[in-house]
């Protein structure tokens, strides 16, 4: 149907594309519908066409062929603010709105609706850590929540891509305000020592991405702590109290099992490193914090660290001109570090991300500029556990501070100074009381 400003006529304007096209020219110029030049729509050649009927006065070859049905051009709405169209394939006339790549607009989906998460019935307890081993109640709890909310749980998956914003605005906003929900729901039922591992994602699916690699996929490491944690669970004598327990068992064997079944290889290497765990914690650490780390590999920085001379302070003392013997010099207490690289020439100076021989954590980098890092992250984990300054409160007992919690360093309060005797004091032998009367008065 075409506007009521055009009349079908007989003659036709020749400067005019839709009298040359159509048959028909307006009789007066309406600004709205007129077609800008640089978008003139242009008939298909395929397109079906047939012959007007005879006219008075005009014979039938004189009247150009008319298109069946043909589309008016409407300028796309809105283009200038989002970008450009998307390319109209040939011999289409240009849609009036854009398309998706397969040409279907329905294939995005309806705009997500706004939902709500609450957190408010998740305890401590409940929330996500690497050292309570529950992933597994604790992502299907997760499921469960998102899944009684209209479409949340579609943005833990990686099939739900953030819409275009130059080709759907409103799918787009919609999109990231429902993304923020879930990500800020995500990181309100985790406890504070995972939100540093999953706070440069950029969407929900790749916080959920980053969890599920952390809490499944451990290494050697978490097999072995999964495993101290299965053989120490206990049943009591109580059968009602076995719930617990027995759903402890489920969850840690889940998490044995996680990162795959051991070789005799991964076996022998998880045996070495409880062994060297409980007095060689810093060598542990660094070995574990090799990406390559293999059974060879861990037995060669071990034959290197055999190999290494005694240092000075661990051999025997020999007192033979005191006839009591002084007792040797205590050890540091802390924890020596030692180098996992092999052939390492100060393996007891630093541990492996800060080694920078080959194969080191900074290989090839300078010395002073491993001391440095070195030198950063332990101010930085000082200041994550609230240093290590010791202060002193309104009573003067002495305290620090050790993750936002406060540790009394004296069993007891000093006791307050005495204080100075007054100057004008009473003596009840100084009182003088009037004499007593006489018997017989």
């Amino acid at each position: 149907m075409f506007h009521p400003s055009f009349t079908q006529a007989g003659a036709t304007n020749p400067g005019n594309p839709w009298s040359q096209h159509h048959g028909f020219a307006p009789s007066q110029p309406d600004p709205q519908f007129v077609t800008p030049p640089q978008s003139t729509y242009v008939i298909p050649p395929s397109a079906p066409t047939h012959q007007h009927a005879p006219v008075h006065g005009v014979s039938q070859n004189q009247m150009p062929p008319v298109t069946l049905h043909a589309p008016r051009y409407h300028p796309p709405p809105l283009y200038p603010q989002y970008g450009a169209p998307p390319p109209v394939p040939p011999g289409h006339p240009p849609a009036p709105v854009p398309l998706s790549a397969s040409g279907h607009i329905a294939d995005l989906g309806p705009v997500p609706k706004p939902f709500s998460l609450l957190s408010s019935g998740w305890t401590d307890a409940d929330k996500l850590a690497l050292e309570r081993y529950n992933w597994i109640p604790w992502s299907q709890r997760v499921k469960n929540q998102l899944g009684m909310a209209s479409g949340a749980w579609r943005f833990l998956e990686r099939g739900n891509p953030c819409p275009s914003f130059q080709v759907y605005p409103a799918h787009y906003r919609a999109w990231i305000d429902a993304d923020m929900v879930v990500r800020c729901f995500l990181s309100e039922v985790c406890a504070v020592t995972e939100r540093p591992y999953f706070e440069h994602c950029k969407s929900a699916a790749e916080v959920w991405e980053t969890l599920l690699t952390r809490h499944t996929c451990r290494g050697p490491m978490g097999q072995i702590e999964a495993l101290r944690s299965f053989l120490s669970v206990e049943l009591s004598s109580d059968p009602k109290s076995w719930a617990t327990p027995l759903t402890a068992l489920r969850d840690l064997n889940s998490a044995i099992w996680a990162s795959g079944t051991p070789d005799p290889d991964s076996f022998h290497l998880t045996g070495l490193l409880i062994a060297l765990s409980r007095h060689n914690d810093g060598f542990v650490r660094g070995l574990v914090a090799q990406p390559d780390l293999t059974l060879a590999s861990a037995l060669r920085s071990v034959a290197a660290l055999m190999a290494q001379p005694a240092t000075a302070g661990t051999g025997g003392f020999a007192f033979a001109a005191t006839s009591n013997p002084r007792p040797p010099p205590k050890k540091f207490a802390g924890k020596r570090e030692i180098c996992s690289t092999p052939n390492c020439a100060t393996a007891g100076t630093h541990t492996w991300p800060y080694c920078t021989a080959p194969g080191g954590g900074m290989a090839g980098k300078p010395v002073s500029e491993a001391q440095a890092k070195a030198r950063e992250d332990r101010h930085a984990q000082r200041a994550a556990n609230g240093g290590n300054h010791i202060k002193r409160n309104a009573a003067g007992a002495a305290y620090t501070t050790l993750g936002g919690v406060d540790y009394l360093l004296t069993p007891s309060v000093p006791p307050p100074a005495v204080p100075a005797a007054p100057a004008a004091t009473a003596h009840i032998a100084q009182l003088v009381t009037d004499p007593l009367p006489p018997a017989d008065a």
